[in-house]
C-alpha cells in the first residue's frame, strides 16, 4: 500500500532479521507513508509528532475530548458525606457512575475492570478507591491512550 521501494523493503527485512534496527523506527517510517498517501505530508508529521509526545514520553494531549456530566446526580447516588471546611472545589463521586454516565466506558462491568487493574488516573493520580474526588475540567485517563476532560453540567461555562 505504499511508495517505499521495493529494495527498501528488503533492507529493512534484512535489518529486522538481524536484529540492527529498532522495529519502532519501522513502524513509525510505515505510519508515515500511509497517512501521507491517504492524508498529507503535513498530516503525518502531526500524526507523528502527537505519536511521541504522547505515547512515548507520555505526555498530556494537547486535544482532549470534553464530557458534560451533572456531578449533583452523580453525588446524590452517594452515602451523606460529611461536612468539608474549609469547602473545596472538588467533588467526591463514584468513578464507575462517573465513566459510565460521561459514556466513556460501554459498561458498568468495563469501569470496573478498570479500576481493578489500576488503569484510571484522575489528575494524574492513579485511582485506587471506587470514590475519587473530581472537580470542574478534572482529566481522567484510561489505560495508556484514553483521556476525557470532565465538565461539570450543573455549572454555567466561565464559572
Amino acid at each position: 500500500m505504499t511508495d517505499v521501494p521495493d529494495e527498501e523493503l528488503a533492507e529493512a527485512k534484512r535489518q529486522l532479521a538481524a536484529n540492527s534496527v529498532n522495529p519502532m523506527d519501522l513502524k513509525k517510517r510505515l505510519a508515515f507513508e500511509l497517512v501521507s498517501q491517504f492524508h498529507s505530508a503535513e498530516a503525518a508529521c502531526e500524526a507523528d509528532i502527537y505519536f511521541s509526545k504522547v505515547f512515548q514520553k507520555r505526555e498530556m494531549p494537547k486535544k482532549i475530548p470534553e464530557r458534560a456530566v451533572s456531578f449533583e446526580a452523580l453525588k446524590a447516588r452517594l452515602p451523606a458525606q460529611p461536612i468539608v471546611y474549609p469547602p473545596s472545589d472538588s467533588t467526591p463521586l463514584n468513578i464507575v457512575d462517573v465513566l459510565w454516565t460521561a459514556e466513556v466506558v460501554k459498561s458498568r462491568s468495563e469501569a470496573k475492570r478498570l479500576l481493578l487493574q489500576g488503569a484510571i488516573e484522575v489528575d494524574g493520580e492513579r485511582v485506587t478507591s471506587d470514590t475519587v474526588s473530581i472537580r470542574n475540567g478534572s482529566i481522567i485517563k484510561l489505560g495508556k491512550r484514553r483521556f476525557v476532560r470532565l465538565v461539570d453540567a450543573d455549572r454555567k461555562r466561565g464559572g
